[in-house]
């Protein structure tokens, strides 16, 4: 089985509608939806959910005042600033971490780690295989580990089903989402924009996928928006050895796309419909590379 994730070092650069038409051109495939607070592939692939089930994230440090006398141990050990003792310790669960320190060296054992609901992880059917999505809960921390819940039960779904190929719809950024997101698969698609922000981020973002060995190839969206930075992007990526496999002109169509609740491949634009193929036979051909 191999894993494809598609990422973005900047949200808005088209990142998830890329995903959905590439779910339509390389099906049969594993859905994976790993952009946990914002999980938009559902709404552009039509789906009927099998299974939904709660899951927890990390721990919150709660006190049992009773055994509590206010040594302050606690409260110098947290590294979030989320205890403070006066008579005895107070909690800030919005600021706790989880991490367990303040449990840890508290002489009285008055405080523990309590579990917590991080958010919903949903199993679905589609046409073109099976798909894996999750919900955070409002104000809920995204470590990371509900995205690799995501891609765990992902990769279940794939083996049952006997497909051979898992597409990951990353997260945007470079925090431990995207970690998640990207660490042990076997290519990553960088999804990039003509701007300032965008020709900046991408190198944070592939900074990253150095850093886990993952190969990496690029696709400029909206590339004929700014020819003088798609000048400067397709430079940078060809000093990091990044090839550009397709460049894909703006099309409104994307756009009509999510309005419609489908993917731009089943809208039969030819603006993009080109450039999205090139992308697929790309991907096939990279991860034939790589099996050989």
């Amino acid at each position: 089985m191999q894993q494809v994730s598609i990422v973005s070092g900047k949200g808005g650069v088209g990142k998830t509608s890329i995903c959905a038409a590439l779910v339509h051109l390389l099906a049969p495939v594993c859905i994976v939806d790993g952009d946990v607070d914002a999980s938009d592939l559902p709404l552009v692939i039509p789906h009927q959910v099998l299974s939904q089930e709660r899951v927890r994230g990390n721990g919150v440090a709660r006190l049992n005042p009773i055994l509590c006398y206010g040594c302050g141990a606690c409260e110098r050990a947290c590294r979030f600033d989320a205890i403070s003792v006066a008579r005895i310790a107070e909690i800030d669960e919005t600021a706790c971490e989880g991490c367990g320190a303040c449990a840890l060296v508290c002489p009285a054992h008055a405080l523990a780690l309590e579990p917590r609901e991080q958010g919903t992880v949903y199993q679905a059917e589609t046409t073109f295989g099976p798909m894996c999505y999750a919900r955070l809960d409002p104000g809920a921390e995204n470590s990371g580990k509900l995205v690799s819940e995501v891609r765990a039960r992902g990769r279940r779904l794939a083996e049952q089903a006997g497909i051979d190929l898992v597409l990951i719809d990353g997260p945007p950024g470079v925090g431990c989402p995207t970690t998640a997101a990207i660490s042990g698969t076997d290519l990553v698609v960088a999804v990039c924009e003509p701007s300032v922000t965008s020709v900046h981020d991408v190198h944070r973002l592939l900074d990253l996928v150095e850093h886990f060995d993952v190969p990496a190839i690029a696709v400029i969206n909206k590339a004929d928006i700014d020819s003088d930075q798609a000048r400067i992007l397709r430079s940078e990526l060809d000093a990091r050895m990044v090839g550009v496999v397709a460049n894909l002109p703006y099309a409104p169509a994307m756009t009509e796309a999510q309005i419609r609740g489908t993917d731009v491949i089943d809208l039969g634009d030819i603006s993009v419909g080109p450039g999205l193929e090139a992308l697929a036979s790309a991907i096939t051909r990279e991860l034939r590379t790589a099996s050989v």
